[in-house]
């Protein structure tokens, strides 16, 4: 989350921050336990 708000307070929209925070996480944790979960609601 932190990556994600990170990238969101830089000018990115919600879901380009998503995509980097997603990407960021899956390199450090292949598993999509620990990222798989993570989806934006209503209109990004």
């Amino acid at each position: 989350m932190t990556s994600f708000y990170t990238t969101l307070s830089e000018g990115k929209t919600k879901a380009e921050a998503l995509r980097q925070a997603k990407l960021t996480l899956m390199k450090q944790k292949p598993n999509p336990f620990f990222w798989g979960a993570f989806t934006l609601t209503g209109s990004p």
